[in-house]
């Protein structure tokens, strides 16, 4: 006997909302024994049950066949109907693995070896520094990020061209002893590294590059070494550099473009090679939103026509004594802040030799002394302080103001919406030979000038 319609109905509604015969069976016997279809024909119910259980099995095999046939097992498929396979996902895992950071190994020996060696081995040095990165670059530069670390042997290293690194790798030099590089180094999005080696036994390992130095976009980094000497260092366009090493440079600093230089070992910038004939730069620079941070001495002698120059937005912050020893009467300061910060937050401060101006704060910059450190100022000067076109020069802390030797020029000049502040430090607190003006006029007290220049 068939099912009548209200049976079918029913029968068809507990179909769709059973997850599988077992739950329909006994939803269904639960469903008519309760009194919802009465005297069901069984014979009729165990053949549409079967029915159902058949349906249900080729629909699940139609299911899985069409998943079967999504999968994949490519690795550099574009395709959006598609699902990788765990293979394909171990695949390109291994592959990423192998194309991710990594470290290589060579050997350099300027008086042993050969730049036809493979660099594999101390036996198999290869010549040359350049021949070994460029070596190493034909061999891994498909891959994502690589870490160069080239064991150098001491000696001279003559290289054809500057030592250049371009693209995302790094290259470490682990020095055996003293070593000269004749050429300079140049970082662009790279990192730099020289250091002494772990296995070095020389008791000193220098490293003297004959030509300068720069980091674009990159890092450079000088740790473990007895000294490092170069003509000039460039750090910019988001660079940073950290030098934990005592420091020459013949030659001047620029730290440009959002970069940081971090001086951790004493810096001597001697500017003894520049003559008459030279365009004198400043020796130290920091402009385009840079800082320069400082925990070890810097030491400045020699033709430059300023000391340390802070601009655009920028900032240099004393950690440590700062000696600034130049002859150039036409330079606009021993140390200049225009649009930018001079913050001496300890150590002594030393200015010596012969400038337009010794201390010189425009253009809203601004020297801050903080701490009680002495600050000594010699030589001859237009004036020893200057502060216009609303530059500042604030005396934060209690630091005297002394001059061993003697300074020639007026203490201060201020014009111009400047303003210098010496905690009540009085008139004389700036040593020179005669009397500071504010807005042209020599004060008496202080008080303001008639451009809005101020002295207090």
């Amino acid at each position: 006997m068939a099912l009548t319609s209200e049976e079918s109905a029913k029968l068809n509604a507990t179909l769709e909302s059973c997850a599988s015969t077992a739950e329909l069976a006994e939803r269904l016997l639960t469903s008519f024994n309760n009194g919802g279809v009465q005297n069901p024909d069984l014979a009729v119910l165990e053949s549409t049950v079967e029915q159902y259980a058949d349906s249900a099995v080729t629909t699940h095999n139609a299911s899985a066949a069409a998943h079967s046939a999504m999968k994949s097992d490519a690795v550099n498929s574009s395709s959006s109907s598609t699902v990788a396979t765990s293979k394909a996902v171990k695949t390109a895992y291994d592959l990423a693995a192998s194309k991710t950071s990594q470290a290589y190994t060579m050997y350099v020996d300027a008086a042993n070896g050969s730049d036809s060696n493979d660099g594999s081995s101390w036996a198999k040095a290869k010549k040359s520094i350049m021949n070994a990165y460029m070596a190493y670059c034909a061999m891994h530069c498909q891959n994502i990020y690589q870490v160069m670390f080239l064991h150098v042997a001491a000696g001279t290293y003559t290289e054809n061209a500057n030592v250049t690194l371009r693209g995302e790798d790094g290259l470490v030099l682990e020095l055996y002893g003293d070593t000269t590089i004749v050429g300079g180094i140049s970082c662009a999005y790279s990192q730099f590294t020289a250091r002494k080696a772990a296995a070095a036994t020389a008791a000193s390992a220098s490293l003297t590059v004959t030509g300068n130095c720069g980091v674009d976009n990159g890092t450079f980094s000088l740790a473990d070494l007895s000294t490092f000497t170069c003509q000039s260092l460039t750090v910019s366009n988001n660079s940073v550099a950290t030098i934990s090493v005592p420091v020459t440079l013949h030659g001047n600093v620029r730290v440009l473009g959002g970069s940081v230089l971090y001086v951790n070992g004493t810096m001597v910038l001697d500017g003894s090679e520049y003559d008459s004939t030279s365009s004198y730069p400043v020796a130290l620079q920091v402009g385009k939103g840079s800082r320069v941070e400082t925990s070890q001495p810097v030491i400045i002698s020699g033709h430059y026509s300023m000391g340390i120059k802070v601009e655009s937005k920028s900032m240099f912050t004393q950690g440590a004594a700062v000696s600034v020893n130049i002859d150039y009467s036409a330079g606009y300061g021993l140390i200049q802040a225009s649009t930018g910060l001079y913050h001496r937050q300890a150590g002594t401060l030393s200015l010596s030799g012969a400038s337009h101006y010794m201390l010189n704060a425009s253009r809203s910059g601004e020297i801050l002394f903080d701490g009680t450190d002495s600050i000594a100022l010699d030589g001859t000067t237009v004036a020893v302080v200057a502060a216009y076109l609303f530059g500042k020069v604030t005396r934060g802390g209690s630091a005297a103001f002394t001059s061993p030797n003697g300074v020639t020029g007026k203490r201060f000049e201020i014009s111009l919406g400047g303003a210098v502040q010496t905690q009540s430090g009085g008139l004389h607190i700036f040593p020179g030979s005669t009397d500071g003006t504010v807005d042209g006029v020599v004060i008496t007290a202080a008080g303001m000038g008639t451009n809005g220049s101020s002295y207090y």
